[in-house]
């Protein structure tokens, strides 16, 4: 036991040891000040520019949240459409037990599957709504996203004339 304290505090000393020579939080802060500065000197210069590319990246976070939405979207709608046919299974499951008790008859397997069908049916056009809407919302998430990229390399094309 004391053996194994004494291996984990000469890891922790060791460990300590390597990550203040691996990083040095001074040369991190000096890079980040640079990085201040480069910003604040592009601010200073280009303050039009600057404002476009801010407001740029903002939109393209938000599109990116709004690709997010729609990927859950997608997956909340497969999960849905494999439990409805899973529910469609069960329902034709439902003929088996009657034909193994021996109540089957022409009437009963009618309404089975008149029910299964209807059942079926109803959870497609369910899902066909509800990829139309997932559709229109990536058609237009598209275009906003090819025209905040048109938009950017419009400015950066307008940076490096300007230098």
């Amino acid at each position: 036991m004391i053996a194994s304290v004494a291996s984990v505090v000469g890891n922790v000393i060791w460990g300590e040891n390597v990550a203040r020579k691996t990083i040095d939080p001074k040369k991190i802060d000096a890079s980040f000040d640079n990085s201040k500065t480069f910003v604040a000197e592009i601010r200073k210069r280009f303050p039009k520019s600057y404002g476009i590319v801010s407001k740029l990246r903002q939109d393209l976070k938000v599109h990116h949240f709004d690709l997010s939405d729609i990927i859950q979207d997608i997956s909340l709608l497969a999960d849905s459409t494999k439990r409805d046919a899973e529910k469609t299974m069960k329902k034709l499951g439902l003929r088996s037990k009657l034909n193994a008790r021996g109540t089957m008859n022409p009437e009963k397997d009618l309404k089975v599957w008149n029910m299964t069908i209807k059942g079926q049916i109803q959870s497609l056009e369910d899902s066909v709504d509800k990829c139309d809407v997932i559709i229109k919302r990536l058609s237009t998430l598209q275009k906003n996203v090819a025209k905040a990229q048109d938009d950017l390399e419009k400015e950066i094309d307008n940076i490096k004339n300007a230098l």
